[in-house]
């Protein structure tokens, strides 16, 4: 009986204060910007940073694993001698991980919460990492950093948190080098996360947010329901908007999540619903499986991630 009943009550109790929460949400106030979601909103670290190195590791290489070949698509083992910038460093795990793979000439970090910077200074000092830290604002210049100074800027998981990006690429085409490169991840739209996950699994089976779009939802889902901010892009529409900002740019990988595949199991069940909206309904039924496992479109992983490198256009 006890078995039962704890089989039962976490997921009664989860369903019950998740949609209380949902509620909540409709009546608290609402962040009014990126800038003030993340300065109080952490991407996965401890409140007070890592005690040591190899709590420090363990949890970078555990990050580093939830998205299957992240490494492989994002490597940051090539930086020798460049002077990186990485946009929106948070608390510090890709300064982490290029201390580690690299060894570049100079490494700076910006981001726009203070709070972040001091988890990564904390986590950079322990790793004996040099690193010199921006406290920067949304949609304004980086005056701490000079014109033509970057070899590569790198930017993972944070211009689709952004509302008006064509003032970021300004400040990206003014700091980086005419030869630099620009390595970025955004949210991929073409992926198992919006159309099985948000689009049948959060939309229908869940009946949240049944009369808002796919998009809307879908920004819900990623990095906390009340983050103000959260975009996807088809591969073709992020390299269109690169270009109206004079950078060519080419996708380098998709990686799929640990999480994703955990929903992979949804798919018939998805397809066999009436409710399923016809764009999420083809793209599954499109879906195959590469040698490895891996669900793929049109040869493309069918991930949330997907990865970019970014050169001036001459």
């Amino acid at each position: 009986m006890k078995n039962i009943i704890k089989a039962f009550l976490p997921s009664f109790m989860k369903n019950f204060i998740f949609r209380f929460y949902i509620i909540l949400l409709g009546i608290i106030p609402k962040y009014i910007s990126s800038q003030k979601f993340w300065s109080r909103n952490v991407v996965d670290a401890p409140n007070n940073g890592f005690s040591n190195i190899e709590s420090s590791l363990k949890h970078l290489n555990w990050r580093n694993n939830q998205y299957i070949d992240f490494l492989k698509n994002m490597p940051m083992n090539k930086y020798r001698s460049k002077v990186v910038l990485d946009f929106g460093c948070g608390p510090g795990n890709d300064l982490i991980n290029i201390g580690i793979l690299s060894k570049p000439k100079r490494i700076i970090g910006v981001d726009v919460s203070n709070k972040a910077i001091q988890l990564a200074k904390k986590r950079t000092s322990l790793h004996n990492i040099n690193v010199d830290f921006y406290k920067i604002n949304e949609n304004q210049k980086m005056f701490q950093i000079p014109n033509k100074s970057i070899d590569v800027i790198q930017s993972n998981g944070v211009l689709h948190h952004i509302n008006d990006l064509n003032i970021v690429f300004k400040e990206f085409t003014r700091v980086l080098k005419d030869d630099g490169i620009i390595k970025v991840m955004v949210y991929n739209k073409n992926s198992i996360w919006f159309h099985l996950h948000v689009a049948y699994e959060i939309k229908v089976k869940k009946a949240l947010w049944k009369t808002m779009k796919t998009s809307e939802i879908f920004s819900k889902t990623t990095d906390g329901f009340d983050c103000p901010v959260s975009k996807c892009y088809s591969t073709d529409e992020f390299i269109q908007m690169c270009k109206e900002n004079y950078f060519e740019a080419k996708l380098s990988g998709i990686s799929i999540s640990v999480f994703e595949m955990t929903k992979i199991n949804l798919i018939w069940e998805a397809l066999k619903s009436k409710s399923l909206e016809k764009e999420s309904s083809d793209f599954l039924k499109k879906i195959e499986y590469n040698k490895k496992g891996l669900p793929i479109v049109n040869e493309k992983i069918a991930g949330i991630n997907s990865y970019f490198e970014l050169t001036k256009l001459k």
